[in-house]
């Protein structure tokens, strides 16, 4: 079994047939995401299957959209396709890296019909001067404790790793790498905005 991806571009459509089997494909996902959460993200792997997801014409097709709305089932849909790196670092530098969120605004989809419903009245319905921005980047690193370097335990996933019942967990936080670059994007949104619509939080 395979997987197919289909994208749409106003009225330019390509259905292309992935190369590796559906299982191949997925376990690269599987393992690509498990290295996020780990904090030991491949940049070459990143890119590897950035190249297998968007292959020829539908990789075209990419180059020229500023926003992406993904519509994946099953593993896919829980991969972080900001993770993935459109050019590969030299040397591995993830530093060096560009990652796709750098090139494209990007929507998870989980019902169509609500895209198509949406999509078509989003930008007429809520211009930009009607709209506030909050960002938040950059977050100062949290204090680490000798739980902090426990193994991370398989299956204990998603965020209520992060933010359970019991509250925050500022060592499971403490786990997440930097994020320096994140300082320049929010600067750069809040400039768009304004000063009277933008708060943030750096």
């Amino acid at each position: 079994a395979h997987i197919y991806a289909l994208a749409i571009d106003g009225g330019d459509a390509r259905l292309v047939r992935l190369e590796r089997p559906r299982a191949q494909v997925l376990a690269a996902a599987s393992a690509l995401r498990a290295g996020i959460e780990a904090t030991r993200l491949d940049p070459a792997s990143a890119h590897a299957l950035y190249a297998e997801l968007f292959p020829g014409a539908i990789g075209t097709m990419l180059a020229r959209a500023d926003h992406v709305r993904v519509f994946a089932g099953g593993e896919l849909a829980a991969l972080p396709l900001a993770a993935l790196v459109t050019r590969p670092p030299g040397g591995g530098d993830t530093a060096r890296a560009r990652w796709l969120i750098e090139d494209h605004a990007l929507t998870m989809v989980s019902d169509l019909g609500a895209l198509v419903a949406v999509a078509p009245r989003a930008s007429a319905d809520r211009p930009l001067r009607d709209q506030r921005l909050l960002a938040i980047a950059d977050p100062s690193g949290f204090a680490v404790t000798a739980a902090a370097t426990a193994p991370v335990m398989r299956g204990d996933t998603g965020i209520a790793r992060y933010f359970g019942s019991a509250g925050i967990n500022r060592d499971e936080l403490a786990r997440l790498p930097a994020l320096p670059s994140s300082r320049a994007e929010a600067t750069t949104m809040a400039a768009l905005f304004g000063p009277a619509r933008s708060t943030l939080l750096l």
